[in-house]
C-alpha cells in the first residue's frame, strides 16, 4: 500500500519511491528471545523530477513482531 492512497492533481507519485524507502527490500528475521530489535532509524531523500522539480519524502524503518 502507499501513502497518500491517491495522486495529487499537481504530482504523480513515481512506482520507483518504494526503491527508496527500502532500498535494500523487506526480509523477515528470527533472533534469540532475549535479543532486543534494532531501534528505528529516520532517513530522508529527495526526488528530482525530469523537469528539475524537487519532492521531498522521509522513511521510518522500524521492526515488530509477527504473531
Amino acid at each position: 500500500s502507499r501513502y497518500p492512497t491517491v495522486d495529487h492533481e499537481d504530482f504523480e507519485l513515481p512506482e520507483s519511491v518504494p526503491l527508496f524507502c527500502l532500498p535494500f527490500g523487506v526480509s523477515i528475521e528470527c533472533w534469540g528471545e532475549t535479543t532486543a530489535c534494532p531501534l528505528p532509524t529516520f532517513s530522508t531523500f529527495v526526488l528530482t523530477g525530469g523537469t528539475g522539480d524537487k519532492v521531498y519524502g522521509a522513511t521510518v524503518t522500524f521492526y515488530e513482531e509477527l504473531p
